[in-house]
């Protein structure tokens, strides 16, 4: 196995797993853990970073467009005058149709933690708003090849936050900022 890539909702994950799936044999399952795993050349999914044995990467965003992301597609998928229920590695929560941004940050919670991103407990980091870069990168240091497109990834929200949402989604993802911050010292440019 070349490496278990744990895919933290909306930070370009579904391109990466295109990308990946290009030159080698994946697992892609999130809730359920793969019992063979020396059959494939990568493992991943929505899980914590503790469920394999393995060099581990991940591929992070900044914390409030990630929020401001998932807020926006659950708007747009799922928002039909009910409630609506959204997993976590550990567990899944319901959402109220009217639920707001904060609220909706709240209940989520920091998902870099959730998911156990720890700097150094990951051999390679990558970001959003370098992918291309960060792909080549990780293709180089795994072994494998890329496509000869890659794909665009879409950073365009249909929410709009306001000041107030601002400086509050700060304080609300203060681990997740955190976290960010340590990663990008580590593994990317400032």
């Amino acid at each position: 196995m070349k490496f278990v890539y744990v895919h933290l909702p909306k930070t370009g994950g579904t391109a990466i797993d295109n990308i990946l799936r290009y030159d080698n044999k994946v697992w892609h399952k999130s809730d359920i853990k793969c019992k063979n795993p020396e059959k494939y050349d990568i493992l991943m999914g929505h899980f914590h970073r503790d469920w394999y044995e393995g060099s581990k990467i991940t591929f992070l965003r900044q914390p409030i467009e990630r929020v401001i992301s998932h807020y926006s597609a659950w708007k747009r998928r799922f928002y039909h005058g009910k409630t609506t229920v959204i997993g976590k590695p550990s567990t899944q929560m319901t959402f109220k149709h009217d639920i707001g941004i904060c609220e909706f940050a709240e209940k989520l919670g920091n998902l870099y933690y959730e998911y156990g991103v720890n700097v150094n407990k990951f051999d390679y980091i990558g970001f959003t708003n370098t992918i291309d870069t960060d792909l080549t990168r990780l293709s180089e240091v795994y072994n494998f090849r890329l496509p000869d497109v890659l794909p665009v990834i879409n950073t365009q929200h249909h929410y709009k936050i306001t000041i107030k949402e601002y400086f509050d989604l700060k304080d609300i993802l203060k681990k997740d900022r955190q976290i960010y911050r340590e990663a990008r010292d580590v593994f990317g440019e400032n």
